[in-house]
């Protein structure tokens, strides 16, 4: 067989089946509809402008401007979405940032910023349960503050010496389902009990219940485990080993399973 013309191959075709599968969960009419109105002579809705952005990456690039340099050829076509200027994007995600609240402890004179960021995290909840295989019901919830080292201007120094940021992250099996940054100053404990309370309420709201949450010892103390247990059935910590810790266990003579 002779082709003698056809219409442009890209070479990031198997996106579209992404872009279809988004959309035949609904995930473009949930973005539009909860994420503030754009402007009516706006040429782009959110879906555009968020899997634009996902198709970097999707894509093996590595920032927004992928999209006008290195993905361009094989992106500008896309029969689904139509793909905005990196600057376009940078600015509407920008626009829905949070500014920072800060909060201070009953003890100490630092000053804690942190990022609720509600909507959104409302916003992911709801577009994870539109999600096949995701579990609602008896979950194992994990939650870490993890580490991100950055030159940004606002960002504090983090107990490993250097500027960063400390969100907090609750985790259900592979799925992200709350995120609430707090600036590389504020330790893991400081105020965690607060942040435990939020997420939860979200989960709780959402009509997700909690089996175990499962955190490591920056969560072993009084006001972080109430916290968890007011939400969920079972609380697995890792305890912080302590001289006297490390005598009691060493008595125990018979273990039970």
């Amino acid at each position: 067989m002779k082709v003698i013309n056809s219409k442009p191959v890209s070479a990031f075709g198997g996106l579209n089946f992404v872009i279809q599968e988004a959309i035949n969960l609904k995930i473009n009419t949930l973005l539009n509809t909860n994420l503030p109105a754009l402007p009516k002579q706006s040429q782009y809705n959110w879906f555009d402008i968020i899997m634009s952005y996902w198709s970097v990456f999707f894509s093996g690039g590595d920032c927004a401007e992928d999209l006008s340099i290195n993905l361009k050829e094989g992106l500008q076509n896309n029969p689904f979405i139509n793909i905005p200027s990196p600057d376009s994007i940078l600015n509407r995600l920008k626009s829905l940032s949070d500014s920072p609240q800060f909060f201070s402890t009953k003890r100490g004179k630092t000053e804690h910023h942190f990022s609720l960021a509600q909507d959104l995290n409302k916003l992911n909840i709801k577009m994870l349960s539109l999600l096949p295989g995701f579990q609602k019901e008896n979950v194992i919830l994990d939650y870490d503050n993890t580490l991100i080292f950055t030159e940004k201007a606002d960002a504090q120094r983090t107990y490993k010496k250097e500027p960063g940021y400390y969100p907090g992250v609750g985790i259900i099996g592979e799925h992200v389902v709350y995120v609430e940054n707090r600036n590389g100053n504020s330790t893991a404990h400081v105020l965690q009990h607060k942040t435990i309370e939020r997420m939860t309420s979200l989960l709780k709201e959402a009509g997700v219940t909690i089996d175990v949450i499962r955190a490591d010892s920056a969560s072993y103390t009084y006001e972080i485990i109430k916290a968890m247990e007011e939400s969920a059935k079972r609380v697995f910590i890792r305890a912080r080993m302590t001289d006297t810790l490390e005598s009691a266990i060493a008595n125990i003579k018979e273990w039970n399973e």
